[in-house]
């Protein structure tokens, strides 16, 4: 049978627009087959990286400065510093100050941040502060009043060596200020591998710093 015959048949006719309407219909549901398909794979995907981000999730904090104006100048991300860092190391010591330097009227937690302070000292040190702390017991000094340091300054003079400043607020019992006396001290440091002790050997599991 020639084309020509095939173009005038109407059976032969019929059954190719049968075929072609079937064809095109078979072709569409496939293609939105595979589309299902490609979006179900992406969905598993990114639940998947959602699970895997949340189960790592991490705070990272900002420091925002502030103008004059109280307007925030810059945002920066704040990151991780070694302990040797100057400005690491001025706000520890300016912690230990705050703690050994202050006498409240709560017995219990005065004494809580003295052993604090107490235990960033060297046994050279902790036995000079044994001896004041002897003779000058906790109770003498809180019939005083209270005490509080402000307008603590460091100066570094050398990676082991700070020069601290501040001044001791004497309060009385009605709040008002009873005295304010002005001192300074040199303060030699020392960085300590801190280790883990249960029995064992085990890797340096950071740092530490110490007054000598």
């Amino acid at each position: 049978m020639t084309a020509a015959t095939a173009d005038h048949n109407p059976y032969l006719a019929a059954r190719h627009v049968h075929n072609e309407r079937y064809l095109s219909l078979s072709t569409s549901i496939r293609n939105w087959q595979l589309v299902a398909g490609g979006l179900l794979l992406a969905n598993v995907g990114l639940a998947g990286g959602l699970v895997l981000v949340t189960n790592k999730q991490q705070i990272a904090p900002y420091i925002v400065e502030v103008d004059a104006a109280g307007t925030a100048a810059a945002i920066r991300e704040l990151r991780a510093e070694a302990v040797h860092d100057p400005l690491i190391l001025s706000a520890l010591l300016k912690h230990w100050i705050t703690q050994i330097r202050t006498i409240s009227s709560d017995e219990e937690l005065t004494r809580r941040q003295m052993n604090t302070a107490y235990h960033m000292y060297l046994s050279s040190a902790q036995n000079y502060l044994t001896a004041y702390y002897t003779e000058n017991t906790l109770a003498s000094l809180q019939q005083r009043g209270r005490t509080f340091p402000v307008n603590v300054t460091l100066t570094p003079l050398s990676p082991q060596s700070w020069w601290a400043r501040c001044k001791d607020q004497q309060l009385a019992r009605d709040g008002s200020e009873k005295a304010l006396t002005a001192g300074q001290a040199l303060i030699a440091i020392a960085l300590l591998l801190l280790h883990s002790y249960d029995g064992q050997q085990h890797p340096p599991v950071g740092e530490g710093i110490v007054c000598t």
